[in-house]
């Protein structure tokens, strides 16, 4: 007999992240003025992941943030060359949570450079909650 446990996520965020919001403090300036350029609006949710990518500094490679928007999730860290991807959240429905690895495996999301996200687990499970919200405006942009 298999033990089954699941894990009750937290409520989605329906609206986006006030200016006073902790979260979006943490945004860095150069990351905010690539996400205006992007979408032109504030995310639902905005998270510093661990991964990385080259964006053309001497330094290594830039850290991703992930930012949930209604009907799209949006990685991005800015650099000499930018980095920007946006995936539509109806692409990530097989979307899970490794707490092992401490990723949040992005799925199927054929199309997309990144697959996983290396983040924290409340992290991980607040992007799930926004991937998986079906009461949310039905999923659409």
């Amino acid at each position: 007999m298999a033990l089954e446990q699941s894990v009750k996520l937290p409520p989605a965020r329906r609206r986006p992240l006030p200016e006073d919001d902790p979260a979006w403090a943490l945004l860095p300036g150069p990351a905010k003025l690539l996400l205006a350029e992007v979408r032109g609006d504030r995310p639902r949710v905005a998270v510093r992941t661990r991964s990385g990518v080259d964006v053309g500094s001497w330094r290594g490679k830039a850290r991703i943030w992930a930012c949930a928007f209604r009907g799209e999730l949006v990685l991005l860290a800015p650099g000499r060359r930018p980095y920007t991807e946006r995936i539509p959240l109806t692409e990530l429905n097989e979307t899970i949570y490794n707490h092992v690895m401490g990723e949040l495996a992005l799925s199927p999301a054929a199309g997309a450079a990144t697959r996983a996200l290396r983040v924290a687990p409340v992290d991980g499970y607040q992007l799930l909650a926004q991937i998986h919200d079906k009461d949310s405006d039905d999923g659409l942009a």
